[in-house]
């Protein structure tokens, strides 16, 4: 089982930008979050994850930039671990997917139904499509709160039809 702890520095003063408007001055750092993985099958690849605003995700699902607040890539072991701890306090969605071939890419099927895993935050599922920000949605309280850290387990789900 590996940890991958995330700490960047100026994604933290960039992000701040973004979810709190142009011209922030003192961007405040959020309690760390932690998210572990189950039902990977096959232990292969990567897990990618990503903490989106609501903005970014919906121009995520409508094909634009992929970018998100904060992103991993860790190797597919049940039970992989991620602890982003400089993301600032916010609303965000989490979402993963299992790239089992390493392309960088979640694979679709031609009726656009993904070939590998995903998962979210909540277990969050769509139907006839992504499931919502608010079906995935966390906060993160500021760190200055004394919140501790906000625990997830992502489990993995697989499309078989």
């Amino acid at each position: 089982m590996g940890l991958l702890t995330i700490a960047k520095p100026a994604l933290v003063a960039a992000a701040a930008i973004c979810s709190t408007g142009v011209g922030a001055q003192n961007p405040e750092t959020g309690q760390p979050l932690k998210l572990s993985f189950g039902n990977i099958d096959p232990e292969e690849g990567e897990i990618s994850v990503s903490v989106c605003t609501e903005p970014q995700l919906e121009e995520r699902y409508s094909g634009g930039s992929s970018d998100c607040l904060a992103s991993a890539r860790v190797p597919a072991k049940e039970g992989a671990q991620v602890v982003f701890d400089d993301l600032p306090p916010g609303i965000y969605a989490v979402t993963a997917y299992h790239d089992e071939d390493t392309s960088g890419a979640l694979d679709f099927d031609t009726r656009g139904i993904p070939f590998e895993a995903t998962g979210n935050a909540h277990g969050a599922r769509g139907s006839f499509g992504p499931p919502t920000f608010d079906q995935m949605k966390i906060t993160i309280a500021p760190a200055s709160d004394g919140a501790g850290t906000l625990t997830y387990r992502i489990r993995m789900f697989r499309y078989d039809f």
